[in-house]
C-alpha cells in the first residue's frame, strides 16, 4: 500500500479499504460520515467501502454528480 502525506494522509492501493476502519479508529472517530452521490451508491461502491467500516458510519448520498461551487455551498 502507497502512502502520500500532504496536509492529510491519502492511502491508496491493494488493502487500502481493508484497513480504512483501523485508520478512523486511530483518529478517534466514534460516528464517521460516508459522503458520496447516489450514482455511486447504485454502482455499489459506497456498500463496498462501508463493508469495512464501523457500524455506527452514517451516510450522506444527496451530492450532486459533478457538484459547481454554487451546489457545495448550498444551505
Amino acid at each position: 500500500m502507497a502512502t502520500i502525506v500532504y496536509l492529510f494522509r491519502n492511502e491508496f492501493g491493494p488493502g487500502a479499504i481493508a484497513s480504512l476502519s483501523d485508520a478512523l479508529m486511530a483518529f478517534g472517530m466514534k460516528r464517521p460520515l460516508l459522503i458520496s452521490n447516489r450514482g455511486v451508491a447504485a454502482a455499489d461502491l459506497v456498500g463496498w467501502i462501508a463493508a469495512p467500516l464501523l457500524p455506527s458510519t452514517a451516510h450522506f448520498l444527496e451530492v450532486l454528480s459533478n457538484p459547481t461551487e454554487t451546489a457545495v455551498s448550498k444551505p
